[in-house]
């Protein structure tokens, strides 16, 4: 399957959206994670697809069930990493 020209843009600001999802994620683990207080937590899928629960109206481009994924995604790569912080949709130039 081949995807239209046409189709670019609306891919591109899908992209910038899971991202924004993404990048979400990736602060809020990463300050859950190394508070100074004894609280700490390791947030797991769960923990972050109820923390975004709700900003699917405020995104054009994607929905629910796309931000639940991108948090679950998230949080297995990140235990599988072992890292506290990602940088795999990190922009590099």
């Amino acid at each position: 399957m081949k995807v239209g020209s046409e189709a670019y843009a609306w891919l591109n600001g899908a992209a910038m959206e899971v991202n924004e999802v993404f990048n979400y994620c990736n602060e809020t683990s990463y300050k859950a994670a190394t508070r100074t207080d004894l609280k700490r937590k390791w947030l797991s899928g769960f923990d972050l697809c109820s923390l975004t629960a709700g900003p699917s109206p405020y995104f054009d481009k994607i929905g629910a069930d796309t931000i639940q994924s991108v948090c679950t995604h998230y949080a297995q790569k990140r235990n599988a990493a072992k890292r506290l912080k990602l940088r795999w949709r990190a922009r590099r130039r």
